[in-house]
Parts: C-alpha cells; sequence; structure tokens
C-alpha cells in the first residue's frame, strides 16, 4: 500500500462521497483525500472507528478481516496522523456518532498519540484544540498490567529509555492530567516497572489475537482508558 507524505489509511463499514467520487471502502484502502475537497458520508453501518498506531498492526487487522467481522472504520496515521488525516477522523466521528477507539503501544509514545486524539494538543500547558480534539476518545491499547493479565512472558518487556521516562514524568505534570487516578496510575506502574510492551507482544500468543480476543473482549467489556 502506497501512501502519499501525510496522509493515513482507512478503510471499513462505509460509502463516502471523495469531492464527487464515489468510494465503498468495505474492502479497500483509501489513504484519505489529497487536497482540501470536501469528504462526505452518504452510508454505512459502522459500529465503531478504531485508529491504530502501527501500520505493521493495521496490516495485521486487515488480513484477519477485522473490519468486516466487526463492521468498524479501520484506521492508521503510521504513528502520528496528519493535522489532515486528525481533521478528517474527527469529521468522521462527528457524523457517525460512534465509539472512537485508539490502539497504541503501551509506552509514551502511545499515550501521546491518544492524547493528542482525544485533546487535539499535547504540550504539558497547552489548552485542547477543540476543531481536532476527539474527547469521547477511547483507550484500547495496551495497558500497564496486561503482562501478568495476558501471561506474556518477561521476554516482550522493552526498557524505557530516559528519554521516555523524561516524557512520562512531563505527562505525570501535566495540568490536564493531574486528576485522572487512572492515567496516572498506568504512568507510575510503567515508571515502576523501568519497561514498556508494544502491540506486537501479543503475537506471541497467536497472530490473531488481537482481533479474535483482545480487542473484542475489551471493547465487550468497556475495558478502556478515557480521558
Amino acid at each position: 500500500m502506497a501512501r502519499e507524505l501525510g496522509q493515513g489509511f482507512l478503510t471499513g463499514s462505509i460509502i463516502i462521497d471523495d469531492g464527487g467520487v464515489k468510494r465503498e471502502l468495505h474492502d479497500r484502502v483509501w489513504n484519505g483525500p489529497q487536497n482540501d475537497r470536501p469528504v462526505s458520508i452518504l452510508d454505512h453501518d459502522a459500529r465503531f472507528i478504531l485508529l491504530v498506531e502501527k501500520d505493521v498492526i493495521f496490516r495485521r487487522l486487515l488480513e484477519d478481516r477485522f473490519h468486516l467481522k466487526n463492521g468498524c472504520v479501520l484506521a492508521s496515521g503510521d504513528g502520528y496522523p496528519s493535522r489532515n488525516f486528525r481533521r478528517l477522523l474527527r469529521q468522521f466521528q462527528d457524523q457517525l456518532q460512534i465509539p472512537f477507539y485508539v490502539l497504541a503501544d503501551n509506552d509514551p509514545g502511545g499515550y501521546f498519540l491518544f492524547f493528542l486524539m482525544a485533546r487535539g494538543a499535547v504540550g504539558q500547558h497547552s489548552g485542547p484544540r477543540a476543531s481536532m480534539a476527539i474527547p469521547g476518545a477511547r483507550y484500547v491499547g495496551v495497558r500497564s498490567g496486561d503482562l501478568s493479565r495476558y501471561g506474556l512472558s518477561e521476554s516482550v518487556r522493552i526498557k524505557l529509555h530516559e528519554r521516555e521516562i523524561q516524557r512520562l514524568n512531563q505527562l505525570k505534570s501535566s495540568p490536564w492530567l493531574g486528576a485522572s487516578a487512572q492515567w496516572q496510575g498506568e504512568i507510575d506502574e510503567m515508571l515502576r516497572r523501568g519497561s514498556k510492551l508494544e502491540i506486537e507482544a501479543f503475537c506471541s500468543l497467536s497472530l490473531s489475537f488481537l482481533s479474535d480476543s483482545y480487542l473484542p473482549e475489551r471493547m465487550t467489556a468497556g475495558d478502556f482508558l478515557g480521558l
């Protein structure tokens, strides 16, 4: 799948009008509008939107046909989505009014991605950017307790770098995160452990563990973090 700089990937149970071009995305990957032309939703049967941090995990879910089996819009910005792609996701969320989930690593980068989507901005003292934010976003990414919860091998732990420790401490001291006991607990546990977990760790259980077990169970149980 080739992509242009600053774009993302999107597929799922949705039909859109892309500047006068009708696109049925049920089993096709679209890399977003190439300019400022308007995009609108013509029809859909999506139950939620799932933004995936990593392209390799996006591809894994595609191969498992997760978006078709679960009736969702599946998206990835391959890391931090561009502003244009975030605006597009916010536009889709406004039109669809369905749950918006973020699947990311248990590391500072994954947390920053979630906060970026939920607030529209991540700086320590920055206020939320309303035009970019999806305030109801739900984090279903890897959590600090997942190592023991799923019986993962200690070998999947990755030591935190000093810069990552600094980023976590910056997050802890952010005024907009100070009141969240859950997020403070997650960050404290990662700092205490001194290590992080990547989504790929679940592949040690089975290649389709994310699609068949992890994501359906978390969503059904409402086991996510908000902001």
